[in-house]
């Protein structure tokens, strides 16, 4: 029995495995962080982006673009109404990724494991 190395095939494979798993793992981090962000006008809610993980760059992220955005995150002072929005808080991204880290992780595995199936 004779074996055929697949080195560039296995490559190709962990490569375009761990593109699919970065983002959808962002994707599931802004979902995730839109059920904690404040909500007054909506504004911040819809500003959250994910930045697109390449063959060329294996880095995804998630962002929130408003003047805003950061003093809500990170001021833990500020008061956020839960009558109407459940899950309002500060560090809304922050906390996703440290209560649901390993969450995320499996979404990125699970996406490398499929690119070999």
């Amino acid at each position: 029995m004779a074996l055929k190395w697949e080195g560039d095939r296995a490559a190709q494979a962990m490569r375009s495995g761990s593109v699919s798993g970065l983002n959808k793992g962002a994707e599931y981090m802004l979902g995730q962080s839109n059920a904690r962000v404040p909500v007054d006008t909506t504004d911040l809610r819809k500003s959250g982006t994910v930045h697109q993980a390449t063959s060329q760059e294996l880095e995804s992220g998630v962002a929130y673009n408003t003047p805003y955005a950061v003093a809500q995150h990170e001021r833990t002072d500020y008061s956020h109404p839960t009558d109407h929005n459940p899950g309002a808080q500060s560090k809304f991204l922050e906390s996703v990724v440290v209560e649901q880290g390993d969450d995320i992780l499996r979404v990125v595995a699970a996406e490398i494991r499929r690119a070999f199936a």
